[in-house]
């Protein structure tokens, strides 16, 4: 055997492995999208949700019920899939989270990298916060930030719009606005210290 042939062959068999990996990730991955639609899907039927708007990731899954006024949010994790359900007449605001952490090379602080984005609902009641996380950098490609920085704006619109009109609508009526609402974009920078 030459040379030459060896190192073709060396080659041509790590391309094949390579492949093969790549398409066995890839078939994981469906298989994983699969399941979490289906979660998605018995869960809108078992809280009688009738979704008129939908957003599909790898990781997660929002869909809107404009009849309701109810969010229906499913993501994947390492044991299987956490569901919530809101219901919009719960909320008094809405906001935009994003956690950073700084990026260090050799001692020095580079400069900072966005961790996650969240969109945070506000209960009127006592109820604690709920973030909906729509990137975590820790399962998320990088190349993935611009699209759900998007995707969590353009859902923060929609919830704000429906607040604003609940809110005109309780004004309408003569009654009090239990909490005013807030269309800020909150910026959470975690671990920034030096």
């Amino acid at each position: 055997m030459t040379p030459i042939f060896s190192i073709i062959l060396f080659v041509t068999l790590g391309i094949a492995v390579f492949l093969i990996a790549q398409l066995l990730y890839n078939l994981h991955r469906q298989k994983m999208a699969e399941k979490l639609l289906a979660s998605f899907e018995q869960a809108a039927r078992e809280f009688d949700v009738r979704i008129s708007k939908k957003q599909v990731t790898d990781h997660w899954i929002i869909g809107f019920d404009a009849d309701a006024n109810k969010i229906l949010f499913m993501q994947q994790t390492t044991t299987g899939h956490d569901g919530y359900l809101i219901d919009l007449a719960d909320i008094s605001s809405a906001t935009i989270v994003k956690q950073h952490r700084p990026f260090w090379h050799r001692n020095m602080k580079s400069g900072v990298l966005v961790e996650t984005i969240a969109l945070q609902f506000d209960y009127k009641d006592d109820t604690p916060s709920l973030q909906l996380p729509f990137y975590k950098m820790s399962i998320d490609p990088v190349y993935y930030l611009s699209d759900r920085e998007q995707q969590v704006k353009e859902w923060h619109g929609l919830v704000m719009a429906k607040l604003e009109k609940e809110v005109i609508e309780t004004m309408k009526q003569g009654k009090p606005v239990e909490k005013p609402l807030v269309l800020i974009e909150q910026v959470v920078e975690a671990g920034m210290e030096a």
